[in-house]
């Protein structure tokens, strides 16, 4: 990674804590941000250096939000973080422009970097920005990389952006796109299980060295893509996704390799996988899915038992969010000082509370693992019951003296004898149980209406 990404992911977190947490009256938890955000990249080749590329940055904003960060405080503390980079021959400044309504707030960089580095800092971009959105569902954000004579945008919106108010006021968008592809026969949403938050303790040295509030972590998890409405149709899960955000909703950007080398790289910490059949090992692979949102970390699961081939696939989802407060502060504070002593130090902290935060993820995570292996239990004694419901129905056409009756039945199903009805009859009874569906008023789901009626009406022709 360049110097562009880090910088842009600086710059991005210190305005959103800013505008998080600069207002000087305060609910408690987060503030309800709305505003557009812009961050657009123009890439230029230059003739006189092979493979280097000249890169202007500009992050735009506008909004109801825009009147905190024209504030001299924010332009002072703005001023004075870009000098750091500029001894890093970066060049800066802060450009509010007042006067102009579409963009009351900009700021733009500068810089030289070779053509791969700058690509791979612009992908790294659009993920970061991406796990912005799902926690402030209020802010339109707007990524935009134009590069030789071609644009590639896209736009996180706050339209149609249903989301979850978790219990430390936290929203999390509950579309499960941005997590997995969309499955056929599945709940377009998350449902999060929330755990309970449990205290973070602060080493000396961190203490020593002024940080002074109190941190707390906050579990939540959730299987994706749900199968809710789908009882009977088996799934399986191959993994589990790991996400952080710090009490601003900043995803946790580690600043070197060795940080990251963290509390969640030992699968033990998360569940006890031995009791529902699993195994989790790291997964290192840098391939990610184009489109959906980039954990910090993710596992792979090996189960010890066999799953059925037609089992659909469902994704753990694991998110961890760390809440702040100082009780020698009146209102809820979090400054961006508070920002960087927190990530610095996450790994220590996390390690001196090892066995509280193991404790609250395995809490939630073992609770979804159990409902999941409950459905498995259930499923299976289905999967035992249909062969005798196919034998009895079978059975009674068969053996039926009723020629008209056994005549209907065979036209019914398109079966020319019995012998066929039997291979139907269990194809029809096991797409109708698969697909039953389950009345919910958490779950929505497009149905295939045509598909459902039909089978039910063909199943109820030759039963009745």
């Amino acid at each position: 990674m360049g110097l562009q990404a880090p910088l842009l992911c600086e710059i991005l977190e210190y305005l959103i804590v800013r505008l998080q947490y600069g207002k000087e009256e305060q609910l408690e938890g987060f503030t309800a941000l709305r505003g557009t955000l812009v961050v657009s990249v123009y890439i230029e080749e230059l003739v006189q250096l092979v493979n280097q590329s000249h890169c202007t940055t500009v992050i735009a904003a506008k909004g109801d939000f825009c009147h905190e960060l024209l504030s001299d405080q924010t332009r002072r503390e703005m001023e004075s973080l870009l000098p750091f980079c500029q001894r890093k021959t970066l060049s800066g400044r802060v450009c509010p422009h007042e006067s102009l309504h579409a963009v009351p707030f900009q700021i733009s960089f500068k810089l030289h970097e070779k053509s791969d580095v700058l690509r791979e800092d612009c992908l790294a971009m659009k993920q970061f920005i991406h796990r912005l959105s799902l926690v402030h569902p209020m802010i339109t954000f707007h990524y935009c990389v134009k590069a030789k004579g071609s644009i590639a945008a896209k736009t996180y919106s706050t339209e149609k952006r249903d989301s979850t108010c978790l219990p430390d006021g936290t929203k999390l968008l509950n579309d499960g796109s941005h997590f997995v592809r969309k499955a056929v026969w599945s709940c377009d949403k998350i449902h999060p299980v929330t755990g309970d938050p449990v205290n973070l303790f602060i080493p000396d040295k961190v203490a020593e060295r002024g940080f002074s509030g109190q941190l707390r972590l906050t579990p939540v998890a959730s299987l994706c893509p749900c199968q809710k409405l789908f009882p009977n149709q088996p799934t399986r899960i191959p993994a589990i996704y790991i996400f952080v955000y710090d009490p601003a909703g900043l995803p946790i950007v580690f600043p070197t390799k060795e940080a990251s080398c963290s509390f969640f790289e030992d699968p033990s910490h998360l569940a006890l996988w031995e009791r529902y059949g699993y195994q989790a090992t790291l997964n290192s692979d840098p391939y990610w899915e184009e489109g959906t949102a980039k954990p910090d970390a993710r596992y792979r699961l090996h189960a010890s038992h066999k799953h059925n081939p037609d089992a659909q696939e469902q994704t753990l989802l694991l998110f961890l969010f760390l809440g702040y407060s100082d009780p020698f502060q009146d209102q809820p504070g979090y400054s961006f000082w508070d920002q960087r002593m927190i990530l610095a130090n996450l790994y220590p902290i996390l390690q001196c509370s090892e066995q509280a935060v193991k404790g609250a993820i395995h809490t939630v995570v073992n609770q979804i693992l159990e409902q999941h292996s409950r459905e498995a239990q259930e499923q299976e004694k289905l999967a035992h019951s249909l062969p005798i419901m196919v034998d009895a129905i079978s059975s009674i056409v068969s053996s039926s003296t009723n020629s008209e009756f056994r005549g209907r039945c065979l036209q019914s199903l398109q079966v020319a004898d019995t012998q066929e009805l039997q291979v139907t009859v269990k194809e029809t009874i096991s797409k109708v149980a698969l697909k039953r569906w389950r009345a919910s008023s958490v779950c929505d789901i497009r149905k295939d209406d045509d598909f459902w009626n039909q089978e039910v009406s063909n199943l109820s022709q030759w039963t009745s």
